[in-house]
């Protein structure tokens, strides 16, 4: 059973890449592919739009290290290593005793290196062990690469400064370098055979021959840290080596001159993991602990790399999110202290709200600079192509400030406190925009409100007149008529003032100070949180406490109402999130569940179809679905202790197994949305192809170029090629391959999967037939009666003048040749017999055979007037018989309800004689009937339920 009752895990948005370094398919003739770690599973995505084209299994554990083998993805998780092929895993590849850190494929051979020192080389087509190796305790190694024409030979690099060359084949060191006395960071093989690029902790960048054992050139990477990753230019033009560090620089030096050609300051904010130089192209990507992926091209050999593309998410874990005027558009602020937007199916439209116009003063230091946490904010769409409407306070910040959403960037206005009492200017805490869009409000940490007009930015009012002494306040917001303005302060009090003059009106006293506040201003009520660990629900035209609702055991971090205003959901450092029922003010919540990690923040979309939340340390934004949106839900009580929930992924897939004997159900292929190309949903045949190729043997699939071709939007050429194999390759490949399970049903086994399929169920089931059709079938006769023509054919006046005819008393008549007659003797009688037909049509034949599932898809596929002829044409007790043996079966199953009522209908009013005259079919009825009265029984029960709670909730009066 499902933990909630009413959200399920929908996916994850901005999640791009960890500290796990990427892994790419080399340089091929097709675009190449980028394979990047979200924690336990792996996004693909192609280097020339960055699109997502495919988004890995789910895995037990965390990610280590990522690599390719021919086309198939290969992942190092815990003590194992997984080769994939799309969504299959072909192998599993097991032996370490401790986390594998480095996965290195050279042909049909993969390195892999443990924590505890252990090298092992596996030969991949067969996963067996050709010998192992375990390193010295004080040889740590941090780094591996395979020198070009150094056959059987890895280049193995150690904490202690130390490099050793290694034969992996004989399983001997060849060879030890002394080091420079620093660690190791960074190997990477240069364009010229024996030269190898060297980072060290320091930030040196050495370019040493191993042949030789000759250091080339140094060069010292100041003021960055340890070099995290290097990569050569290898289009020929200008012989460049890119470096990149701990600190988000990229360096890019000219081995020729021998000199510095530039730094790239806040390429990534933090560690970059990889740096790489696309094959025979003067472009290079990198990836960031900051979660971002980007792809840089250098436009000349003296300038900074400029960015071409990238995708990236919030770096540190998102703090508020909120939706905005959809249920797709999502605005989020994190530790970050970046404003982004996201939405919910389209990841290429994701984007951070520059701060540009704020970095002017600060150009002459080159550093860019960014505006504290924002520690609140609000948004409205009404005039958001007019002016700015986003406005965000900041933590221990004097100023406010406003964005403009159309444009993504910040807007020309800054509002601040007008609270001159103290020296020191007060700090903003709260703000809100008017319903109509036109004014802001802020508060302050004295008790002070100001109000601004979004457009010019004028001040236009503030509480001055009011005596001092109010405490900080914790929240603003405004009706939906701009009557008044309600604050919240950690003093307990709400307060009640003026939309035009901002005086105090009315306070409302609460026995705790007040966290937070949330109005609904549809319904006009709000919603206090208070450190009591109570939700307050207040009407705010009688300002009086309406419900109450208690049950958290830590803070509330957050509330959000449902659009109808009949949920209220609140998180909670106690990891829960409770669904409150506001209708009936129950003190038990009407759904509750538990995750990981504590929910920072929630909201709902204004459809109600969405939930997103934050969590603590998780950089993501997660996407819940609301299950009454989209379906009948019936609620039943709660139990007494929450479920644990995962939080949703990319995408969902099948616990994980160990056993991979049968690769063809390990996992269950779910595609992200964008990942599915539109033309593929535009009828489900096409969908049912695609998963029963995607569900076949990974044998079945292609060896060339799998990773690219099984996965991107772009492809589907390929798998139409696929499919339209010939008849002598399908005939081959089935001896050489299992066929899937779904293809070795044989036709007289159909029944018995037909009959298995629905017993399970105990649900009256509805068919696919269009009601038009089956009204037509119950109306017929009508329909040819208003469809018959008011006057009968005329006959023609004479007969043409090549027939010969006769005059009698009576009429004309034709006058037959001798010789037609005499022929016609000869060759016996044109008269039809009807003795010859076979009268048992195909459908009858089916029922004859038991063949209920066949039959049941035939005559759903017939028209109105083929399914009255298949019941007009059943003469004989036989026929009957076999006729009520069918539809007595669809009775008992439940299944196509409608449709079996109405075949029963018609069969009734045409052969009710023959029925009440034979005592087997008599016996038969009795059964029929039987079945119908349970069948209707539970719908009539289902009926009365719900117009008894129809009834009791209309009876409410709130």
């Amino acid at each position: 059973t499902d933990a909630s009752q009413i959200f399920r895990p929908f996916r994850s948005l901005g999640f791009v890449t960890d500290s796990v370094p990427f892994a790419t398919n080399g340089h091929q003739d097709n675009d190449t592919i980028i394979v990047t770690s979200i924690t336990d599973a792996y996004h693909i995505y192609n280097a020339s739009k960055l699109s997502l084209i495919f988004i890995g299994p789910k895995q037990p554990r965390s990610i280590r290290a990522l690599a390719f083998h021919d086309g198939n993805v290969v992942v190092a998780c815990g003590h194992d290593i997984f080769c994939y092929r799309r969504n299959y895993l072909i192998r599993k590849l097991s032996g370490h005793t401790a986390a594998v850190h480095f996965v290195h494929v050279i042909g049909d051979t993969m390195i892999s290196i443990s924590a505890d020192g252990k090298m092992i080389v596996w030969k991949v087509p067969t996963t067996e062990q050709h010998g192992s190796y375990q390193f010295e305790e004080e040889f740590v190694p941090t780094s591996i690469i395979h020198p070009v024409t150094y056959l059987n030979k890895v280049l193995i690099a150690s904490e202690d400064g130390r490099m050793m060359i290694f034969n992996f084949n004989t399983m001997k060191v060849i060879h030890v370098f002394k080091g420079w006395g620093q660690k190791i960071t960074a190997l990477e093989q240069s364009p010229a055979l024996d030269v190898i690029g060297i980072g060290l902790a320091d930030g040196q960048l050495i370019i040493h021959n191993i042949r030789t054992d000759e250091t080339i050139i140094k060069f010292l990477h100041a003021e960055g840290g340890a070099i995290t990753s290097i990569s050569f230019r290898t289009d020929g033009n200008f012989p460049i080596v890119a470096t990149a560090n701990q600190v988000g620089e990229i360096g890019l030096w000219n081995l020729k001159e021998r000199k510095l050609v530039v730094i790239m300051k806040d390429a990534h904010r933090g560690a970059i993991s990889r740096i790489q130089f696309l094959h025979n192209e003067p472009i290079f990507i990198t990836t960031g602990c900051d979660n971002a992926l980007k792809v840089w091209i250098l436009d000349s050999p003296i300038v900074p790399g400029r960015l071409l593309r990238f995708r990236e998410g919030h770096s540190d874990p998102p703090t508020i999110a909120r939706f905005y005027k959809t249920g797709f558009q999502i605005l989020s602020t994190g530790l970050d202290k970046s404003l982004r937007v996201f939405f919910t199916f389209h990841d290429n439209a994701h984007r951070e709200l520059s701060q540009k116009k704020l970095n002017k003063s600060s150009k002459r230091h080159n550093k860019k600079k960014r505006l504290p946490l924002i520690i609140d904010f609000d948004a409205s769409y009404v005039r958001e192509r007019e002016y700015d409407n986003i406005v965000t306070c900041h933590k221990n910040h004097t100023f406010a400030y406003s964005w403009n959403y159309e444009n993504k960037v910040a807007g020309k206005h800054k509002f601040r406190s007008t609270d001159f009492r103290a020296r020191i200017l007060p700090f903003v805490t709260c703000t809100s925009i008017s319903a109509c869009a036109n004014f802001a409000f802020i508060g302050s940490n004295s008790g002070w409100i100001d109000k601004y007009n979004l457009q010019s930015g004028n001040h236009r009012g503030s509480t001055s007149k009011v005596e001092s002494g109010f405490e900080a306040l914790t929240g603003i917001a405004t009706d939906a008529l701009n009557r008044f303005v309600i604050s919240s302060s950690i003093d307990g009090k709400l307060r009640f003032w003026n939309f035009e003059t901002l005086e105090l009106e009315s306070t409302v006293s609460l026995p705790s100070a007040i966290s937070r506040i949330l109005l609904h201003r549809e319904s006009s009520l709000l919603a206090v949180v208070c450190d009591d660990l109570v939700i307050r629900i207040y009407d705010t035209e009688t300002k009086r406490l309406v419900r109450r609702f208690q049950g958290h055991d830590n803070r509330i971090t957050d509330i959000t109402f449902s659009p109808d205003s009949r949920w209220l959901v609140s998180s909670s450092i106690d990891c829960t999130v409770r669904v409150w029922n506001l209708v009936t003010g129950s003190p038990k919540p009407i759904d509750w569940f538990k995750v990981g990690e504590p929910v920072m923040s929630l909201s709902f979309s204004s459809e109600g179809n969405y939930l997103i939340t934050t969590h603590l340390g998780k950089n993501a934004i997660y996407v819940w679905s609301n299950k009454t949106y989209f379906s009948n839900v019936f609620l039943r009580p709660v139990s007494d202790r929450p479920q644990l929930v995962s939080l949703p992924h990319e995408m969902r897939s099948t616990d994980f197994e160990s056993d991979v004997s049968d690769p063809q159900g390990d996992f269950e292929l779910v595609y992200e949305t964008e990942a599915l190309d539109s033309k593929d949903l535009k009828d489900s045949k096409t969908i049912v192809a695609r998963f029963i190729k995607d569900n076949s043997a990974p044998e079945d699939l292609p060896d060339d170029d799998a990773a690219a071709s099984s996965s991107s939007d772009g492809d589907e050429n390929e798998e139409d090629d696929e499919e339209d194999q010939s008849e002598e390759e399908s005939e081959e490949e089935v001896d050489l391959v299992e066929e899937p399970p779904a293809k070795k049903i044989k036709e007289e086994d159909q029944e018995k999967v037909y009959m298995a399929k629905d017993e399970s169920s105990n649900v009256i089931t509805f068919s696919d037939v269009p009601r038009s059709r089956i009204k037509t079938v119950l109306a017929l006769d009508v329909i040819r009666q208003r469809n018959k023509p008011k006057q009968p054919p005329k006959a023609p006046k004479s007969a043409p003048f090549f027939l010969q005819t006769v005059s009698t008393l009576n009429s004309t008549k034709f006058v037959i040749p001798k010789d037609d007659l005499q022929s016609d003797e000869n060759k016996g009688s044109h008269i039809f017999n009807l003795g010859s037909l076979n009268p048992t049509t195909p459908f009858l034949q089916k029922l004859y055979d038991s063949d209920y599932g066949s039959a049941i898809d035939l005559i759903q596929a017939m028209g109105a007037s083929a399914i009255d002829f298949e019941i007009r044409q059943i003469e004989g007790v036989r026929d009957v018989l076999e006729v009520m043996k069918f539809i007595n079966h669809l009775l008992k199953r439940s299944s196509n309800f409608e449709f079996t009522q109405t075949l029963l209908k018609i069969f009734l009013e045409l052969h009710g004689e023959t029925l009440i005259s034979h005592p087997e079919t008599v016996e038969l009825l009795k059964k029929m009937q039987a079945n119908q009265t349970h069948d209707w029984n539970r719908l009539q029960d289902l009926f009365h339920y719900n117009r008894c709670l129809v009834s009791f909730f209309s009876g409410i009066q709130l």
